[in-house]
């Protein structure tokens, strides 16, 4: 939602005010009948030079509105204005707690672009990108390695890099290997860091929050190890890179 008046030239600096809401789950539809009331009701107002709004993504219930007036003076006046009261006090039942008002005239977040790419921005800290992602580049290494450019893509992964300086110090190694030894170390650093963060001050703190995820992380490591025996004990019909197939599953193959 964004309005622009024809001429936006007053005295004074133009000052933008950023506004965050949360909004009560369920409550979303009634609250942009209330933005598009409010804003209807700003652009009415001397001085008003537009809104955007940023709304909320999978994971984050806030709502930013990016508010725009001539003159600091401008500003006020609508501020302290009954009608803008009025309508604050309508969103008192739609909201968590007071909105967080950040004035950021003259930085960064004031420029279209920055604004433009705002929910991109919000999408890339929540978990839920992190797990799409993971998920996206699974498929993708799944379906490459079983298609006809299986040969390239291992070719791919087989590449050298190198890091130091030639004939002195220097490391070289696959891609595969790069990740393997390298990334994957880094990123269970990382997730290490994060799990003692959550015990010491986060929602793990709690035993009965812990429970769950706890429950689930010995799940997760002891039903593959459980899993690997109960398929390769017993049975006397050999296969390459394990031990022979169990009766029951040897069945299913004729063999």
């Amino acid at each position: 939602m964004e309005q622009t008046p024809a001429s936006d030239e007053r005295d004074g600096p133009a000052v933008t005010v950023s506004i965050t809401r949360r909004v009560h789950p369920g409550r979303e539809p009634a609250f942009e009948a209330w933005l598009a009331g409010i804003t209807e009701a700003a652009s009415r107002f001397p001085g008003f030079l537009g809104t955007r709004v940023v709304r909320p993504i999978q994971g984050n219930p806030e709502y930013r509105v990016v508010v725009r007036f001539a003159a600091e003076s401008d500003l006020r006046r609508w501020e302290d204005s009954e009608e803008r009261r009025a309508w604050y006090a309508r969103s008192e039942a739609l909201i968590e707690g007071a909105p967080a008002i950040t004035d950021i005239t003259g930085t960064a977040q004031e420029r279209s672009l920055a604004l433009a790419l705002s929910p991109l921005n919000n999408f890339v800290r929540t978990s839920v990108s992190g797990i799409g992602l993971l998920l996206l580049g699974t498929v993708a290494a799944l379906v490459l390695a079983n298609s006809p450019l299986a040969m390239g893509y291992e070719r791919f992964w087989e590449t050298e890099l190198s890091i130091g300086v030639a004939g002195v110090l220097q490391i070289s190694e696959s891609l595969r290997h790069w990740v393997s030894d390298g990334l994957m170390t880094l990123f269970f650093f990382i997730a290490g860091l994060e799990i003692k963060r959550e015990l010491l001050v986060g929602d793990l703190r709690s035993p009965r929050q812990a429970a769950l995820p706890i429950a689930a992380a010995l799940g997760g490591s002891l039903v593959p190890a459980l899993a690997y025996p109960a398929i390769n004990m017993g049975g006397t019909v050999p296969r390459a890179g394990g031990s022979p197939w169990p009766p029951t599953l040897r069945s299913l193959w004729g063999s």
